[in-house]
């Protein structure tokens, strides 16, 4: 009972992480439209570096839910889905974080 409890408030800090993320994202795309309106650099790279640190937290939790999970399939809490479920979420964060890596030179944006 005391690890659930636990785990229950550490995702309530994942979850006003998640409410920064979502602040951080709204900046970022205002910083993105400037960028488009006027073309100026500092407002393309300050979206980009606001983009990549969204994804970088985001796989931090990520790899947090994945060790969780591990934890409770091997203690026989959770079925091996929850594992599955959690590295495809991973694996998915870790491939928008290249690409908006890569893509840090063109114009377009590739955000899921």
């Amino acid at each position: 009972m005391g690890n659930n409890i636990k785990e229950l408030e550490i995702e309530n800090i994942i979850w006003l992480i998640y409410i920064f993320i979502s602040i951080l994202a709204i900046v970022s795309n205002f910083y993105e439209k400037r960028f488009y309106h006027f073309r100026t650099f500092q407002d393309k790279q300050k979206y980009r570096y606001l983009n990549i640190t969204i994804f970088v937290i985001a796989i931090i939790i990520y790899l947090y839910f994945l060790y969780r999970n591990l934890k409770h399939v091997n203690n026989g809490n959770y079925s091996f889905l929850a594992v599955f479920a959690s590295v495809l979420f991973l694996i998915a964060g870790i491939i928008t974080l290249y690409i908006e890596y890569q893509t840090a030179q063109d114009e377009g944006i590739a955000i899921i």
